[in-house]
């Protein structure tokens, strides 16, 4: 058999003798592969991923989830529960995506057990309670979504510990405290949208060290104390929305080398001083919105500069000075009521599709197009710059003025005559 076989077979005593004639047995086969090993087990999630998951379902009410689908049901994987996903070797929790699911509860800190996480979208839910610090674990995060629930509490610094994030979406909650400076350690961050809380406290200069940042949403909060000027290290910032705070101080100067900005709302705050003619160097800017404010000296000119504008708001603030001629040149809806503009309103005004020039000090006459027998939209205007408002004081006392005519004056009785002296008694013996 060693070589070519063709002696085989041999025995080691005589065969026994061939059984007597009957049915021939049918042969089996036999294989001379080893035998397959049983198949492997699919893989499973670990336990501690399973576990963040079930606290997520028990703290959250799942039962009454909008979609609870295979919830609980072995493994998260192999199961498909509903919003979540996994790699492709199915032994992690990749994504976790629940948003708008009737979620009520506490968010669980089981959930920085998660590590291998991408996305944890938990918007538009009802959620309560504090973000768990634990968050600040999930190291493969990019999308952290906890949006328009009712959050509490302040933010966790340990969120900036996050290095891959790019998507930080914490707005319409009742967030409150101070907004953490580490948030400035978010190198990866390109959306950073903190709207409609109640965070108090300044705007940490950090924020401008975020090289890759394009959104900037800190509006609707209680933010005090000034503007930074690093803001303007931002090379890639495009939406830079400060607005309805009550943010104090100049608008600096700096803002006019964010080259890429597209809009720009610091509208409903306490910014004095003057508009910096810098900001005419935005030229991609669409939309300036500066109303609301304590905004004083004239328009400047370089404004006109911006060829993209399409709304420009500078209402309700102190603004002085006449309209520049430059701003013609632009496309855009102008909002400048409520200042203490002078001057003649320019004729190039009937040109403009959106326009509100009112309550301001114009010269007559306006222009056809915005007197009071069309639009009214630059009323009133005066035949001279009524006086400015006497300073504080004491209230002089009126004095009533008739408006009936003075009655004529009576006239001089006639003298009488003197009568004659009468003469003088003789003295008495």
């Amino acid at each position: 058999a060693a070589e070519n076989g063709l002696c085989e077979p041999c025995y080691s005593s005589v065969p026994a003798p061939a059984p007597a004639p009957g049915p021939v047995p049918i042969p089996v086969p036999v294989s001379l592969s080893p035998s397959p090993s049983p198949s492997p087990s699919p893989p499973t999630v670990p336990s501690s991923e399973r576990n963040a998951l079930v606290v997520l379902y028990d703290n959250t009410d799942g039962p009454n989830w909008k979609n609870n689908e295979n919830w609980l049901n072995g493994d998260p994987c192999s199961e498909l529960w509903y919003g979540v996903e996994c790699d492709s070797e199915g032994q992690h929790v990749e994504l976790l995506q629940l948003n708008n699911n009737l979620l009520a509860g506490m968010i669980p800190s089981e959930l920085g057990q998660l590590s291998k996480l991408t996305l944890l979208d938990l918007y538009l839910n009802q959620l309560s309670g504090m973000i768990p610090s634990e968050l600040g674990q999930l190291s493969a995060l990019s999308k952290l979504k906890l949006n328009y629930n009712q959050l509490n509490g302040s933010i966790p610094s340990e969120i900036g510990e996050l290095s891959v994030l790019s998507n930080l979406l914490l707005d319409g909650n009742v967030l409150t405290g101070t907004l953490p400076s580490e948030l400035g350690q978010l190198f990866a961050i390109t959306i950073l949208k903190l709207t409609d809380n109640q965070l108090t406290g300044t705007i940490p200069p950090e924020i401008g060290h975020l090289p890759i940042l394009r959104s900037l949403y800190l509006n609707i909060n209680q933010l005090t104390g000034t503007i930074p000027s690093e803001l303007s290290q931002l090379p890639e910032l495009y939406s830079l929305w400060l607005n309805r705070n009550t943010l104090t101080g100049t608008i600096p100067t700096v803002l006019g080398q964010l080259s890429a900005l597209n809009s720009l709302y610091f509208n409903n705050n306490q910014l004095n001083g003057p508009i910096p003619s810098e900001l005419g160097q935005l030229s991609k800017l669409v939309s300036l919105k500066l109303y609301d404010n304590q905004l004083n000296e004239t328009i400047p000119l370089e404004l006109g500069d911006m060829s993209k504008l399409s709304d420009l708001s500078l209402y309700d603030n102190q603004l002085i000075g006449t309209i520049p001629s430059e701003l013609a040149q632009l496309s855009a809806s102008l909002y400048l009521q409520t200042n203490e503009l002078s001057g003649q309103v320019p004729d190039w005004i009937c040109n403009v599709s959106i326009y509100d020039l009112t309550d301001n000090l114009f010269s007559c006459p306006l222009p056809s197009c915005c007197s009071a027998a069309e639009n009214g939209l630059c009323e009133p205007c005066y035949s001279s710059v009524p006086a400015p408002a006497p300073a504080p004081g004491p209230v002089p006392i009126p004095v009533p003025v008739s408006l009936s005519p003075s009655p004529s004056p009576s006239p001089s009785p006639s003298p009488s005559p003197s009568p004659s002296p009468s003469p003088s008694p003789s003295p008495s013996p």
